[in-house]
């Protein structure tokens, strides 16, 4: 299921005197301030106007929640008012567990809200801090900044006596560090040299892309004409090894002659790899409390991987072993310009590491499908080549291309069951047997 936070800004951004405040719907249908709750002797003098109000300010917030998570079940009366299903508020409940206090909006027989009771920040506030941590989509620095803080409140009040919890610390201060460099300097990390001859070879001298350093808190330019100097680079930045070199093109040891555009593909590389740890590091601690299974994610943490892409497979396989039953989870690394087949590569791939018994694609299609369905990835499809070798053996091999829409441009879209489906066997089958 999608999260989209930015869909609950009226709600987050509302200004209110306190938690007591009683939120209300302004004329523009911004969420402003409207009187404080006097517990529930109010309900005495609680006017039939005023009843409609508050039954309108929480129909707003059951309608920016159905947008935050592309909810179905939301509709409208002959008279405008919004009316609610019974699996809409199941769908709720669900998500945000008692944080939601489902009675409080009374859904009437016809689907409208009919409690009359006042929304106040407090009950806003915690609704909007469990659907946060309940979300799981596409990554959004606001949304893993809110989680985050709750992460870290979570560990300084976890016994410090505890043998692991530094590691905790140290292991999601490196979160922090690389959600901050993702935000403000990957964007900016390369960019090409103006000063760039073509006429000359490219060199230390004459490089046609240049690194920009803060890692020592200075800003200074260095010639990039290496995948290893970038790597160096965010090691020194992180305290981290990135294996950019070994993996950016998925073929083996790459080297910068090899790179078609160096720019776009190493910072594609790094923000794919720094926003798929910080996702799982995030989400898995949450499931983990979820569960009550922080100790034994807290002793994972205490372990030793090479590089920051083991780190997130380490983690990946403890969700795989201890948590097999949480639901749309970005298990594997890939982002929103990889082609499907490369997605569900990735995804079995990270499945069949973490159980060797798998045997072929039913062994593993309902996890791809729960991690996959509803992303949004270029879509692609399988043309099956047959070819007969000199012991008359038939050996069979794929080739991927993107789907083609209407236009002639390839489609990029929420991926559904029937796209995975239809790709499965032959992405299983090209990890398995090449």
């Amino acid at each position: 299921m999608s999260f989209d936070l930015h869909a609950l800004n009226g709600f987050r951004t509302a200004n209110f005197d306190g938690a007591d405040a009683i939120a209300n719907v302004g004329k523009n249908g911004t969420i402003r301030q409207k009187g404080s709750y006097h517990g529930p002797l109010g309900k005495i003098f609680r006017a039939s106007a005023t009843k409609n109000a508050n039954n309108a300010v929480r129909a707003e917030l059951l309608c920016s929640l159905g947008n935050a998570f592309g909810l179905e079940g939301v509709g409208r009366n002959e008279k405008g008012v919004a009316t609610f299903s019974k699996a809409f508020m199941d769908s709720l409940e669900k998500l945000l567990g008692s944080a939601f206090k489902r009675d409080d909006f009374e859904i009437a027989a016809d689907g409208t809200v009919s409690s009359g009771k006042p929304l106040t920040q407090r009950r806003i506030s915690a609704i909007i801090k469990q659907a946060t941590l309940a979300g799981k989509g596409e990554y959004d620095h606001d949304t893993y900044k809110a989680k985050l803080d709750h992460v870290k409140e979570a560990i300084a009040a976890f016994p410090a006596d505890n043998g692991n919890v530094n590691a905790a610390v140290r292991h999601f201060e490196k979160v922090a560090k690389l959600m901050t460099f993702v935000k403000d300097e990957l964007p900016r990390l390369i960019e090409e040299n103006d000063e760039f001859n073509p006429k000359e070879e490219e060199s230390e001298e004459n490089p046609k892309f240049l690194l920009n350093d803060l890692s020592k808190g200075n800003f200074c330019q260095r010639p990039l004409v290496s995948i290893s100097r970038a790597s160096g680079y965010m090691q020194d930045k992180v305290g981290e090894l990135f294996h950019i070199q070994e993996n950016i093109l998925g073929n083996g040891i790459a080297h910068f002659a090899d790179l078609k555009d160096p720019k776009e593909q190493i910072t594609s590389y790094l923000d794919r790899v720094c926003k798929s740890f910080v996702m799982t590091s995030v989400d898995l601690f949450l499931d983990a409390e979820k569960a009550g299974k922080l100790e034994q994610f807290f002793d994972c943490l205490s372990g030793t991987w090479p590089c920051i892409e083991g780190k997130t497979t380490g983690l990946i396989e403890f969700r795989l072993n201890n948590l097999p039953n949480v639901e749309n989870v970005p298990v594997a690394t890939h982002d929103k310009d990889q082609p499907l087949n490369q997605c569900m590569g990735r995804e079995i791939a990270a499945i069949v590491k973490a159980n060797p018994n798998v045997e072929g694609w039913k062994d593993v299609a309902d996890q791809v499908k729960k991690n996959l369905i509803g992303t949004i990835r270029p879509i692609d499809i399988a043309e099956k080549q047959v070819t007969t070798t000199k012991d008359g053996e038939e050996l069979v091999t794929y080739t991927f291309k993107p789907l083609l829409g209407e236009t002639g441009k390839p489609v990029i879209r929420a991926i559904t069951e029937a796209d995975i489906d239809a790709l499965g066997e032959a992405v299983m089958d090209t990890i398995l047997y090449g």
